[in-house]
């Protein structure tokens, strides 16, 4: 199997860990588990996410993104 590029593995950690947080609570999730679930290894892990702390920063950046989309738009039809 090859191995993800480069621009994937972000994505990848990231929808791992949200589908972990559908059935765990964040404190209860471990990198390891991450790494796991997206099927990369933890030195590739904490290479892109030394901390959990700093998946939360990423996810809160891309829901964020997302909502401000959702406003622009509205904003736009208006």
């Amino acid at each position: 199997m090859a191995a993800p590029r480069k621009e994937n593995i972000k994505e990848m950690v990231l929808d791992a860990l949200l589908k972990l947080l559908e059935t765990k609570s964040f404190n209860e999730i471990s990198l390891a588990e991450v790494a796991k679930a997206a099927g990369i290894s933890k030195g590739t892990l904490y290479y892109y996410y030394p901390s959990k702390e700093a998946l939360v920063n990423d996810i809160a950046e891309m829901h964020g993104a997302r909502i401000i989309d959702l406003l622009l738009t509205w904003v736009e039809t208006l």
